[in-house]
């Protein structure tokens, strides 16, 4: 049961929509932002069940998915010509290096929110991508996020990183106790607005080597499911058995 009190001990006022923390004032909201990394806001690529959609969840998926379309709509209609014209130049040479590796990368026009957040970048010197990465844990709806991932790291070392040091959160208990049966997700992109599905990642490839042949909006996401919350993450018919 969620508690009904604040870290500093008061009665909670605000239920944080990115990861449910409780708080009671302004002060505690910047304090728990500054202290985790959230940014306060949903995830509107997160898992909700039926019993907790509203109105403002619906209409925010909606806007979500208009936005993914036109999108995706339009970098099918890009020439190499029209997107070296429509991004800067930094951003043009990571979307190629993307390719070269297999990696259909999308960037969003400026302004966005995940546009605005990607810290990804790219080391020409080294033909090596750098990466913005985003690892949830589903069942307790906590968001981790990497800056400056190499894509030569290994998924497994990432998992390693976050549930096998000194520092693992607590809150991250229950994974890292099924450390061994933990498997690891990425949601298919494009599908159309009814269905969902996910790719089965291999957590011994590379970063590189687990995105190539998909599509990534600006940087990849990760999730990381429990055997209880397999059933969340339906495999596209590619990847059935």
């Amino acid at each position: 049961m969620m508690s009904s009190f604040c870290e500093c001990g008061k009665p909670s006022k605000y239920t944080c929509p990115s990861c449910s923390a409780r708080t009671c004032s302004l002060d505690c909201v910047r304090l728990h932002k500054k202290n985790t990394g959230c940014t306060g806001k949903r995830d509107r690529t997160s898992f909700l069940a039926i019993d907790q959609l509203n109105d403002t969840s619906l209409a925010s998926d909606l806007r979500f998915l208009e936005d993914t379309k036109s999108v995706i709509e339009s970098a099918k209609h890009d020439t190499t010509d029209n997107v070296h014209k429509r991004i800067p130049s930094h951003l043009y040479q990571l979307v190629t290096l993307a390719k070269s590796q297999g990696i259909h990368l999308l960037i969003l026009p400026q302004g966005m929110e995940r546009r605005m957040i990607n810290t990804t970048t790219l080391n020409s010197k080294l033909k090596q991508i750098n990466w913005h990465v985003e690892i949830e844990f589903s069942d307790i709806k906590h968001v981790v996020v990497k800056e400056k991932v190499s894509d030569s790291t290994k998924l497994d070392a990432i998992l390693n990183e976050l549930l096998d040091g000194p520092k693992c959160e607590a809150q991250l208990q229950a994974y890292r106790a099924q450390r061994a049966s933990l498997k690891l997700f990425l949601a298919v992109i494009p599908l159309p607005a009814n269905q969902i599905g996910f790719h089965l990642l291999d957590t011994n490839m590379s970063l590189q080597e687990a995105l190539s042949g998909k599509t990534v909006i600006e940087f990849p996401k990760l999730f990381v499911a429990l055997p209880s919350e397999f059933g969340k993450y339906p495999l596209t018919p590619t990847h059935s058995t």
